[in-house]
């Protein structure tokens, strides 16, 4: 009998030990908690449980941590909007078509980090001073005495008075006046003048060309001596500014020009060589 007692104690003992022996361990991952934040970048976790044998040892632990965490983003805090667009910048060019442009930014709101960036360009084009520069267009006229013209005065201007051309980019009207015979340089530059005259049967006369009361060539006629209707001509390039007349003058007293026959016999005509602007300097007569 204390036999069966000796042996059933050793068994116990020896149970009790194999059951202490059961190696420890982790157990499974728990579901993954709520975002720390509801958009943008936050962090949530998970956890678990070291899983033991009821009479485990002092010296039986699980090794690692019991809870994980990572990063989460439920979803973009902001997508982009555009502010509005800036002022057009000046234009590239002051006559005969440029383009102009103007500039707007992503920031009304800016994208928090992975929201939507802003669709469409950040850019904007226009075209601008689509109108005809200046030096591109014309400044012509040509004019001729449509009657006699008889007892002219000293220092008078004559008037060609039928104009058959008058161009003037700046002006609708042409530069030429026919009321009072001046030539007025709608831009500054390089013109070219001629003028021809002839004298009224035997009439005598002088005529000159003149820049604004200054003198640039003269004309002489005499139709005395069998030179009935006597007739001259004088061209001249001058450099005028904007504003600068130009005209015919009478130096004689009494004289008289002859008017159309057929064509015109008196005439005056310019035109505009090479423009410059105003801030270049113009070479020639003041």
């Amino acid at each position: 009998m204390e036999g069966i007692t000796t042996f059933a104690l050793l068994t116990a003992l020896l149970f009790t030990r194999i059951q202490s022996n059961v190696p420890v361990g982790w157990g499974t991952w728990g579901e993954w908690g709520s975002c720390s934040s509801t958009c943008g970048v936050g962090i949530q976790n998970r956890n678990r449980s070291c899983v033991e044998p009821l009479s485990s040892s002092d010296d039986d632990f699980c090794n690692g941590e019991t809870t994980d965490y990572q990063l989460c983003m439920p979803r973009a805090c902001t997508d982009g909007g555009w502010a509005s667009w800036g002022s057009w910048s000046s234009c590239t060019a002051t006559c005969g078509g440029g383009t102009s442009k103007r500039y707007r930014e992503c920031t009304n709101p800016t994208p928090s980090p992975y929201g939507q960036q802003c669709y469409g360009p950040n850019v904007d084009f226009d075209v601008c001073s689509i109108f005809p520069c200046e030096s591109q267009g014309a400044v012509a006229f040509y004019a001729v005495l449509a009657n006699k013209a008889l007892n002219l005065r000293k220092g008078q201007t004559v008037v060609f008075d039928r104009v058959l051309t008058n161009i003037a980019s700046t002006q609708s009207g042409g530069s030429y006046n026919a009321t009072t015979g001046v030539f007025t340089a709608p831009l500054s530059g390089v013109y070219v003048f001629s003028c021809s005259i002839m004298a009224y049967d035997t009439s005598f006369t002088h005529v000159a060309l003149h820049k604004n009361n200054i003198p640039l060539s003269t004309m002489y006629v005499n139709g005395r001596s069998g030179h009935n209707f006597d007739s001259a001509a004088s061209t001249v390039t001058v450099s005028l500014t904007k504003g600068d007349r130009v005209y015919a003058k009478h130096i004689d007293n009494d004289q008289g020009l002859e008017g159309i026959y057929y064509a015109g016999q008196s005439t005056f005509t310019g035109f505009l060589v090479q423009r410059q602007h105003d801030d270049a300097p113009v070479v020639g007569l003041k």
